[in-house]
């Protein structure tokens, strides 16, 4: 983890020009981290995927773009954990690059796998809050997808028995909470 703090700071921090020679070869090993256990390293790998995202956008967003066709899971999480830490950053031309397609990342929302859709739902809000511009062309789209997770799923739910009780244990809670408590946006920042 500390390493992978230390190269996002160096990411972060360097030239372009300088990064570029390094970027390539950082870029795999970083979706290899991806697939780990660990959520610090896999957030921090993430989070560097999108800091090399932003350095050169005509390059790596197209590759992020490719990636959300992944079979792993893990992959495409990573992916939408990349494009949120893209939406704080205000740099060139990316919003312009970012706008046409970001529809497509948001599409995860349809997942299958319920932490991808948990990090779509996380995407979609940070890009209501920071870039509701990119949202607004695709709101028809995308916002049928984001209130299917506001309702409770029987498949999600599962009993489970507690000695002489059985509860009812909802999979699902967690994405709900964060699709009704952070994605309401108001009409002003539209």
């Amino acid at each position: 983890y500390l390493s992978l703090r230390a190269l996002k700071e160096l990411i972060t921090n360097s030239d372009t020009s300088k990064l570029a020679s390094v970027a390539e070869r950082i870029w795999t090993p970083l979706f290899d981290i991806c697939e780990g256990k660990d959520d610090a390293a896999r957030s921090m790998s993430a989070d560097c995927l999108g800091r090399l995202t932003i350095a050169d956008p005509e390059r790596y967003l197209v590759q992020l773009q490719d990636r959300l066709r992944s079979d792993s899971a893990s992959t495409r999480a990573a992916v939408l954990i990349a494009i949120r830490f893209t939406l704080t950053e205000t740099a060139g031309n990316f919003d312009e690059l970012l706008a046409p397609i970001i529809v497509e990342f948001l599409s995860l929302l349809k997942d299958a796998d319920l932490e991808v859709r948990r990090h779509a739902v996380l995407a979609f809000s940070s890009a209501a809050y920071n870039k509701p511009h990119l949202l607004r062309d695709w709101l028809p789209t995308l916002l049928p997808l984001l209130y299917r997770e506001t309702v409770p799923r029987p498949e999600l739910l599962r009993k489970v028995p507690m000695g002489p009780f059985t509860i009812t244990q909802d999979d699902g809670l967690e994405l709900r909470k964060v699709s009704k408590s952070r994605c309401y946006p108001t009409d002003s920042q539209y």
